[in-house]
């Protein structure tokens, strides 16, 4: 089953990486077994439905050391499925993103740790302790104001702006996609659709469409605008949720 699951990843993604490799970008693969020590999957570990499955908290343990993390899956189990095909697309062109060293040294993207293909498609993104959640967490409270919202504001904004002088069309990005910590820094872990094969005024086509994409794209065409779109809603949602 599995050499029809590395076919299907081979097929649907838009990159050039296999994810076969025991490392992708010096990020390392990791087992099932290895990811049920970083996380058991239980009820107590789980934070949210995410774009296209679930976040669960845990930790990696080495040595003396431990590190909290979370963990992002896609909620598909092998034996792959023709049917499931739309996760694959999504969840190769994610990792390949988070393991692109020319794109993933902004300070606003999510640090990815190791991945998983085996059993569950996984992704392991690092928790600073300085995290206090997610952004969704605090656009009701009384004390999360105007300059906060604004600094979350710009810096999503950055992050997009220097994931398009990349070539980078992002999806959708929501206020439960993000982390936020006590200095109101933000790290962006979840993406809509993502493609590294656009240009300023070029059009992709979309074979499977995946979670939530940017409004009024299209149907099955993604373009680097459609990001500005997804912003502006985003940028909404950051204001218009302020107490009164």
């Amino acid at each position: 089953m599995l050499e029809t699951f590395y076919k299907g990843c081979a097929e649907n993604t838009s990159f050039k990486f296999s994810i076969e490799a025991v490392t992708v970008g010096g990020v390392g693969l990791s087992s099932y077994s290895e990811l049920l020590k970083i996380t058991d999957f239980k009820t107590r570990s789980f934070i949210q439905k995410t774009l296209s499955g679930r976040l669960f908290g845990g930790a990696i343990v080495e040595g003396s050391e431990k590190r909290l993390v979370i963990v992002k899956t896609w909620d598909v189990l092998l034996p792959y499925r023709h049917y499931l095909a739309q996760r694959l697309p999504k969840f190769c062109d994610e990792i390949e993103l988070f393991t692109d060293t020319t794109a993933n040294m902004h300070p606003n993207l999510a640090k990815l740790c190791t991945f998983c293909c085996d059993t569950r498609l996984a992704a392991v993104y690092e928790y600073d302790e300085k995290c206090t959640g997610l952004l969704s967490d605090v656009l009701l409270d009384d004390k999360f104001g105007w300059s906060n919202r604004i600094k979350v504001a710009a810096q999503l904004a950055d992050l997009l702006a220097f994931l398009h002088q990349k070539g980078i069309a992002v999806g959708c990005v929501t206020a439960s996609c993000i982390m936020i910590d006590e200095e109101v820094n933000i790290k962006v872990f979840d993406f809509g659709y993502v493609s590294n094969h656009v240009n300023e005024d070029s059009k992709i086509p979309i074979e499977f469409v995946v979670g939530r994409d940017a409004p009024l794209r299209d149907p099955g065409m993604f373009a680097q605008t459609s990001s500005s779109l997804m912003f502006s809603c985003c940028r909404s949602t950051i204001f218009l949720q302020l107490p009164m």
